[in-house]
């Protein structure tokens, strides 16, 4: 933490109308949030599918060898796509003859091929000083600073009021890209949204004056984004420069 403040002072100094009056950390309360949801990979569908899901819907076929004589297509091929589309629930098995269904009817209008959901279960950080989530993995710096001291403005909060597409919009950025043309991997559905204990992220804040501008203001180094935050950094001048003309005075 030592390295990190002294590269930080070594910055902010770059500018020699700047004073450093004083620096602390703090550490910001966040609440994790386990979030059960559903992906599913979407593809464009290839040539040999639509044939087969225009076949069903025109005529009646039985089995793979029928359809293999009709669509000139090895019978080998025709089994992986058709056993695909049974799972996927395009196709079924009605009185032995294979039958298109409404999934299969809307999938084919799109030309999208659209896989069987996948569950999984990701944990997001939440600040309600934010009003976002953060994205990123909290430093364990073994140390016990105080709390943001502003943080009871914002601590009445509830995960109920949470707007599920602020989460599936995060959600949705963290999936992976997919590196095959045609082929996207989507949010399907929120199951739900359940918070764990708090945690906390340890924050340095510098408080500082401008000579040329006599102005005070801080920065704030947020060590989970590795950034300046100019939320918390907003909060922090309204709340209290117009004090530390009255606390710094005599060191100005």
């Amino acid at each position: 933490m030592n390295e990190l403040k002294s590269r930080l002072t070594r910055e902010l100094q770059q500018d020699l109308q700047v004073k450093i009056l004083h620096s602390q950390y703090w550490n910001l309360p966040i609440h994790p949030l386990k979030v059960d949801f559903q992906t599913v990979r979407q593809t464009k569908m290839d040539v040999l599918m639509k044939m087969l899901l225009i076949a069903f819907r025109e005529s009646d076929f039985k089995d793979i060898d029928q359809l293999s004589g009709v669509l000139l297509v090895e019978p080998l091929f025709i089994e992986n796509i058709v056993n695909k589309m049974l799972r996927a629930g395009l196709i079924e098995k009605r009185e032995k003859t294979f039958t298109l269904t409404n999934k299969g009817i809307d999938q084919l209008k799109t030309e999208t091929f659209v896989e069987q959901p996948e569950n999984c279960t990701e944990k997001l950080l939440y600040s309600p000083c934010h009003g976002k989530v953060l994205q990123g993995e909290p430093e364990d710096f073994h140390e016990q600073f105080d709390e943001y001291r502003l943080y009871d403005q914002y601590s009445d909060w509830d995960v109920d009021t949470l707007e599920m597409s602020v989460i599936q919009k995060t959600l949705q950025e963290m999936l992976p890209v997919e590196e095959t043309p045609n082929v996207q991997t989507v949010i399907a559905e929120i199951n739900s949204v359940a918070p764990l204990a708090i945690d906390f992220l340890s924050c340095l804040e510098f408080q500082l004056y401008n000579k040329e501008k006599d102005i005070f203001y801080a920065r704030i180094w947020n060590t989970l984004l590795a950034e300046w935050d100019e939320t918390l950094e907003g909060q922090i001048n309204a709340h209290d420069r117009q004090d530390w003309r009255e606390k710094y005075k005599g060191e100005i």
